[in-house]
């Protein structure tokens, strides 16, 4: 069943761009990370405290990062040899990404409203985000069971 946009062909595509995205996100917020932080703290006002805000999600995104460069690794290999306990590992991460992006949309409201332009682009962002986790899952879930009925009719 190999057509123009086959469940195998989607996930090379996602793995792959996950795969480099992780890579450069790891780096780029790596650089944050390293930074020092304002030094102003009695002045409260939003550009500060969306420094803040920053300076801890920033954590959160290196592990992300961090996993999804290993998680979209083992994608990859597992797509390449028809492996399918090679794809669990995408499968479990991607509600718990998902999940981070939405706290982190919750997080952005609750401290700047919902109206806030820089909140508006972020929550699109993130939004969007939840939405391509949700096809890239049951792109690699499709896959997995493919590559199960497959093994089950060799047998």
């Amino acid at each position: 069943m190999e057509g123009c946009c086959s469940a195998k062909r989607a996930c090379l595509i996602f793995g792959s761009v996950y795969l480099v995205g992780g890579l450069l996100l790891f780096g780029w917020v790596g650089s944050k990370v390293g930074t020092e932080r304002r030094k102003n703290t009695e002045d409260p006002n939003e550009e500060n405290k969306l420094e803040d805000i920053n300076h801890y999600i920033h954590f959160l995104d290196l592990f992300l990062a961090l996993c999804w460069v290993i998680v979209a690794s083992l994608l990859l290999f597992g797509v390449c040899k028809a492996n399918s306990r090679f794809l669990t590992p995408t499968l479990v991460l991607i509600p718990p990404d998902s999940l981070a992006m939405l706290i982190n949309v919750v997080v952005f409201v609750a401290n700047f409203g919902f109206l806030h332009p820089l909140v508006i682009a972020f929550n699109i962002i993130r939004i969007s985000g939840i939405v391509v986790n949700i096809f890239f899952f049951w792109c690699v879930f499709h896959h997995r069971n493919q590559i199960k009925e497959q093994l089950s009719k060799e047998k």
